[in-house]
């Protein structure tokens, strides 16, 4: 393995503890952050070691905050954890479900500068309560979410949304979805997408003219397209190929009962432990830029796409995912 000094990190995603799915407020469909802790024992993070970290990461300077495994979990300790970091300079975001509406951001946000706010990206799905309620694993309130999103726009953070595109939704109307995030001020957004047609008969896919379809629709709102995969999947495309790694993106920080750990790839992570490390004084193992082709693309379609910024994602198979794909 290559390495790097902890003395270089600027960027980092931050994950607060290790509850997994089990622990979480939902039970979203291929949960990368629930997956990752389901491999880990229960742990919720402490104060000692964001101390730590921060003396680990002397250069630190923004830092996105996704919870244990969401924000809702440990609001009060996000809080703290973004409090902390604001303090010395850094700029913070936050990842979250939208569970608890305006009363969890309140908790979140009380005491921070607003301004060193990057953003608070909320999972939005699709506009249909019953696909939504589906997709996250509980009964879920599109009006909680847009609670949320209007409270951000009311006290100036932005508000971006990442939905993620199943067989289930991908033939939703987007163009109403489009016109629904401009009436709620919403101009960022993120799509995942999940994996591409004719690799597991299996599981239904969701085909690259569909994502291409999708991601024409948002072009005035800027979109990065995600291809995301079943565990089984995953095991199946990366068979004969190293997992693809951008050394040059946030780093991976996760709070475990072990002490703090630290990967450049995450989804890989999730399923072999292996790469993650101990973050520790200048020795910070990643895994290394490989040659070969995109797992994803190169056995799926055959060649690396032009059009989709195909980044390998693993998500964690779901049998209920069955359900909604047959």
């Amino acid at each position: 393995m290559n390495k790097i000094s902890s003395d270089n990190v600027t960027a980092i995603g931050l994950y607060t503890g290790t509850k997994g799915k089990q622990g979480c407020t939902c039970n979203c469909l291929g949960c990368c952050l629930g997956a990752y802790g389901d491999h880990n024992s229960d742990y919720q993070g402490n104060e000692s070691q964001l101390q730590e970290m921060i003396r680990l990461l002397p250069r630190l300077e923004k830092a996105l905050i996704f919870g244990n495994p969401d924000i809702s979990i440990d609001t009060e300790f996000c809080n703290k954890v973004a409090y902390t970091l604001q303090q010395r300079g850094v700029i913070v975001a936050f990842n979250t479900s939208g569970v608890g509406g305006k009363k969890v951001l309140e908790t979140l946000l009380n005491g921070l500068n607003y301004n060193m706010v990057r953003f608070i990206d909320f999972s939005l799905d699709t506009l249909d309560e019953c696909k939504l309620s589906l997709l996250k694993g509980i009964n879920y309130s599109l009006e909680t979410i847009i609670e949320g999103i209007e409270y951000c726009n009311s006290i100036g953070i932005t508000a971006g949304v990442k939905p993620t595109i199943w067989t289930v939704n991908m033939n939703d109307d987007w163009e109403q979805y489009r016109q629904f995030l401009k009436r709620i001020n919403v101009s960022r957004i993120k799509f995942h997408f999940g994996s591409l047609e004719g690799v597991n008969d299996k599981v239904a896919h969701v085909p690259e003219s569909k994502i291409l379809e999708i991601k024409a629709r948002f072009k005035d709102v800027g979109i990065i397209p995600q291809l995301l995969l079943t565990g089984e999947e995953f095991n199946a495309y990366s068979h004969g190929f190293k997992p693809r790694c951008f050394g040059t993106g946030p780093l991976s920080v996760f709070f475990e009962r072990e002490g703090i750990k630290a990967t450049f790839c995450t989804s890989y992570s999730a399923v072999h432990s292996g790469f993650t490390t101990e973050l520790r004084d200048n020795n910070l193992a990643i895994i290394p830029r490989c040659d070969k082709k995109c797992p994803v693309s190169h056995n799926s379609l055959g060649f690396e796409s032009d059009e989709l910024h195909a980044v390998c994602r693993y998500y964690a198979f779901n049998p209920q995912l069955n359900q909604f794909c047959i």
